[in-house]
């Protein structure tokens, strides 16, 4: 398997956030599966959205990323 070189500025600069979004977390999903070659790229596009949010001035800290947190249920509960 053939290491994948991260894109470059210029090639990022190129995505609307949308794009890049759905781009990183389908790296990321690579990435997690093992796929060598797909940590520098998953990387290179979660740099670039975190640096786009800091530019347009959402704060890391407020900014929700993930699905919001479900209360924990114990494994015995039915509901």
């Amino acid at each position: 398997m053939t290491m994948m070189p991260p894109p470059s500025a210029q090639q990022l600069s190129m995505l609307e956030d949308s794009e890049l979004s759905d781009l990183a977390a389908l790296w990321r999903k690579q990435a997690s599966r093992g796929v060598r070659s797909a940590f520098g790229v998953a990387h290179a596009l979660e740099a670039e959205c975190r640096r786009r949010l800091r530019e347009n001035g959402v704060h890391l800290h407020t900014q929700v990323m993930y699905a919001p947190h479900q209360p924990a249920r114990h494994w015995w509960s039915w509901r």
